[in-house]
């Protein structure tokens, strides 16, 4: 029997060693790579799937697969077209959400300034 292990890595191509890369997705890309060395020790056991995202919204290969085969399901038993793009767009919201709590965490603590991001 074959276990999964979908390891999540959200990467910030904004990030100074990230700078170096041109292309878009070359931070999900180089995460993915370093989730893959850090897990090379389970083999064959696992099912492995780096999910692996960029913070201003560009998804690494694997991770968009891994989206597209359940949205596909879900478009085939609700017969929605756009159910597949309405999941990835939820995960993209919540990258966005996760980059305002950022934000907001790396001002002083008596600021309540932008504070109903979070309640968009």
């Amino acid at each position: 029997m074959q276990h999964v292990l979908t390891p999540c890595a959200c990467a910030s191509p904004t990030f100074q060693p990230h700078l170096s890369y041109v292309a878009a997705g070359a931070a999900a890309s180089k995460w993915k790579a370093h989730k893959r060395n850090h897990y090379a020790f389970l083999g064959n056991n696992y099912f492995f799937c780096p999910f692996a995202v960029e913070t201003l919204g560009t998804f690494g290969e694997e991770a968009l697969a891994l989206v597209k085969d359940p949205g596909s399901r879900i478009r085939e038993i609700t017969g929605k077209a756009k159910s597949r793009l309405y999941l990835t767009q939820r995960i993209s919201i919540e990258i966005q959400r996760g980059n305002a709590i950022s934000i907001l965490a790396s001002l002083p603590h008596n600021s309540n300034i932008l504070h109903e991001v979070l309640y968009l």
